[in-house]
């Protein structure tokens, strides 16, 4: 395998998979109990269709085909998990979905702090949501708190894939904030709460050295450092 063929391999795993782990992750649920688990098998799948559609985000040159093939794609995997989920976990999927949509239309929205927002609404919450009632009837308040983590960690890690110019860093310090107050509220342990630290702050000091131009580069910087965050929330 040669070096550019490598990177490619490499670039795939890091768009295309490390955000549905990431998702896993924030679900809490064993890998073990994931790949024995029909329908968690299709949750990952349905991550992975979602993931897809997100991606269409960044792209300029836009399949109708593929998105729509996405979109046929998710709802036939979610038509085949629904009957193990409540009609209110299946109606937060869908609106993930509609939301993912919306964010390959500029002209639905335009405004980089709404595509901002509405990106961390949809990315990953009903995933998580619908994995952890596939495995029990309840969210405990910590896997409540779980998701609202991962609300704030997607805000915190894509504000560079939305918001280019002028960036309201009184916002960002605020979100990293609550972050680190979640964290605290999870009981995590003083070293996973200061690996959290380390990572935000990281986060920021890498991306803005970053040629601004480069924004798929600064895409999976943040996946990346992302997936440590949700790392250290667990183990």
């Amino acid at each position: 395998m040669n070096k550019k063929t490598f990177l490619r391999v490499i670039s795939f795993g890091i768009k295309w998979l490390l955000p549905v782990i990431i998702w896993l992750l924030y679900s809490n649920i064993s890998f073990k109990t994931i790949v024995t688990n029909d329908n968690l098998r299709l949750c990952s799948l349905l991550g992975l269709f979602l993931i897809v559609i997100l991606n269409f985000t960044q792209t300029r040159n836009q399949s109708s085909l593929s998105l729509i093939i996405a979109n046929a794609g998710y709802l036939i995997t979610l038509y085949l998990l629904a009957p193990s989920l409540t009609p209110l976990i299946v109606s937060l999927l869908l609106i993930n979905l509609v939301g993912a949509d919306l964010l390959t239309k500029d002209k639905i929205i335009n405004d980089p702090y709404s595509k901002w927002v509405t990106f961390s609404l949809v990315n990953g919450t009903g995933i998580v949501v619908a994995a952890r009632m596939l495995v029990s009837d309840f969210l405990t308040n910590a896997q409540l708190l779980l998701i609202v983590t991962l609300i704030f960690a997607n805000l915190l890690f894509s504000y560079p894939r939305f918001i280019t110019n002028q960036v309201n860093w009184g916002i960002i310090g605020a979100v990293g904030g609550l972050l680190i107050i979640t964290e605290v509220m999870l009981g995590l342990t003083f070293q996973q709460i200061m690996i959290g630290i380390f990572s935000t702050i990281l986060f920021i000091m890498l991306e803005q050295k970053l040629n601004a131009q480069k924004t798929q580069g600064k895409w999976y910087l943040a996946i990346c450092v992302n997936l440590v965050f949700a790392l250290s929330l667990i183990l």
